[in-house]
């Protein structure tokens, strides 16, 4: 499977990985397919239909094939680490040896939080050390605002939100 985004359109990927492995039957899947159309693809792609499946970055959840045994990120830095994670743990579901490729843009320069992010993604599979090391690069953002990330937030500030909101789900659900 290969994962594209919208720099390298899924048919310029197409194009790309056809001439590389001229004798495997290669797919597209795409968010502007219609659902039956993918359904179609991803059944094929399970059934051993189609070799190589190409895909935008919808497939970072909710796919999973035993089959699967390596992945291929184009552009890896536009990514995040969460996302970058979650598109990694759909190889080696199965019985097969998974791998994941984080190919980076090499004609943009990689900024230090697109290096930092994809060393942290290569550093660890742990989804708790992942989350971490986010925090570590983008900032925690603010739990009672608007800003997702960025706001040097400790986590003891946040104690007397979750406290507040603790209290209002068992007043809402009247759990004790």
């Amino acid at each position: 499977s290969i994962v594209s985004d919208e720099i390298m359109s899924v048919s310029q990927a197409m194009k790309k990985y056809s001439h590389f492995f001229p004798n495997f039957f290669i797919s597209t899947i795409n968010g502007r397919m219609k659902a039956n159309e993918i359904e179609q693809v991803v059944e094929s792609f399970m059934k051993g239909g189609v070799d190589i499946l190409i895909a935008t970055s919808m497939v970072d959840s909710g796919f999973s094939s035993k089959t699967l045994s390596h992945v291929f990120i184009e552009e890896a830095e536009r990514f995040g680490i969460a996302q970058l994670h979650q598109i990694r743990g759909r190889v080696g579901r199965g019985n097969l040896q998974g791998y994941c490729y984080l190919s980076p843009n090499s004609q943009r320069g990689l900024s230090e939080l697109s290096k930092a992010r994809l060393e942290s993604v290569v550093s660890t599979e742990n989804g708790f050390e992942l989350s971490l090391k986010d925090i570590e690069i983008r900032g925690s953002g603010d739990i009672t605002g608007v800003a997702q990330c960025g706001t040097d937030t400790n986590f003891i500030e946040w104690i007397p939100q979750i406290e507040i909101m603790k209290r209002h789900l068992k007043q809402e659900f009247n759990v004790s």
